[in-house]
């Protein structure tokens, strides 16, 4: 057989988009955003280890912080029913990013609306994780302070 040294476009564009897949999948765990919306279901699924987990707050310790989350979550507002749509993100600083995202508060509500939010995230050792002392108390009530 002979071959004339022709490459059929088709073939570059199946491994062009398996060497996306790849590099997509391999960077997937240190994105901004997969952490926001990792936040922001633990958040909705009122998981206070998972928020502890994804919470920045520095010099807090964990057992402390997990403390707060449980008293968020569990007492303050355990029935507080909210959407959320994560629409973009960006980094201002090489360590920092935000995730900004509309949210549906009271959804169960007739008169509810989407507002804009902002998820403030630093980049530490362990990933991604959610600045908690930046967060606004209009996204969820009893936030750790």
């Amino acid at each position: 057989m002979r071959f004339s040294g022709k490459v059929s476009v088709t073939l570059i564009i199946v491994v062009a988009f398996v060497v996306g897949l790849v590099v997509m999948s391999l960077s997937g765990g240190k994105s901004p955003t997969i952490a926001g919306g990792k936040f922001m279901r633990a958040l909705d699924a009122g998981d206070a280890e998972e928020l502890t987990d994804l919470s920045y707050a520095p010099g807090v310790p964990r057992q402390e912080l997990l403390e707060q989350w449980k008293y968020a979550t569990e007492v303050v507002a355990p029935y507080y029913v909210f959407t959320y749509e994560i629409k973009g993100e960006s980094k201002p600083t090489k360590g920092e990013a935000i995730v900004w995202m509309m949210v549906t508060k009271n959804a169960a509500s007739g008169a509810a609306y989407p507002e804009r939010f902002e998820l403030l995230l630093h980049d530490t050792e362990d990933g991604w994780k959610v600045d908690v002392f930046s967060l606004s108390r209009d996204l969820y009530p009893g936030l750790p302070r």
